[in-house]
């Protein structure tokens, strides 16, 4: 194992460490080639598409569209049921009436049975 002076660099060691790497610069000959290149580029047509071969592509990526929706879809019919609607609620003042005469027979049907169970051993 080694100690820890060994591993240790010296001043130098570590500034040759740190050092930036040395960029390549182009000579003049290489310059030149690389103009040339790029001049060569320029020069060259560039094929673009005319208006018919546009219209082309169009209608191909229109067909291959429809042909994916159509791979899409399901082969055979479905149905559904018709859908049934509730009918509308209209609100009436009436209605608040309703609780109070269903109470109001409940207590008379009521009180008509207890005066029944009164008067039964009565009438033999």
């Amino acid at each position: 194992m080694s100690s820890a002076t060994e591993q240790r660099l010296s001043m130098e060691g570590l500034k040759q460490r740190n050092r930036p790497a040395i960029a390549w610069t182009p000579s003049q000959e290489d310059w030149n080639e690389l103009t040339a290149i790029l001049w060569d580029i320029s020069k060259k047509p560039m094929d673009y598409p005319t208006y018919a071969q546009i219209e082309e592509l169009t209608r191909s990526v229109q067909a291959l569209r429809q042909t994916v929706e159509q791979a899409g879809r399901k082969n055979e019919k479905s149905f559904s049921l018709a859908k049934i609607r509730l009918p509308e609620f209209h609100f009436s003042p009436f209605l608040l009436l309703v609780p109070p005469v269903l109470l109001a027979l409940w207590a008379l049907f009521y009180n008509l049975a207890k005066l029944w169970d009164v008067f039964l051993p009565l009438f033999p």
